[in-house]
């Protein structure tokens, strides 16, 4: 897990299988902390709380 700072712009991806393909989804948001099951984030201006376990790192 690379180094993250409050405020940081930062990219995630969710993987998902869709009628036996598999698809992912991005997402750049501002980073603000996280725990072992949450990130915590500001996306489009409004504070998020999204799961740790669907989303993950993308570099």
């Amino acid at each position: 897990m690379p180094y993250l700072r409050q405020g940081q712009l930062i990219s995630l991806i969710r993987w998902s299988q869709v009628n036996g393909e598999w698809r992912y989804t991005t997402m750049l948001a501002q980073y603000l902390h996280r725990d072992e099951e949450s990130w915590y984030l500001v996306i489009n201006g409004q504070r998020a709380k999204i799961s740790r376990s669907e989303w993950a790192i993308f570099n």
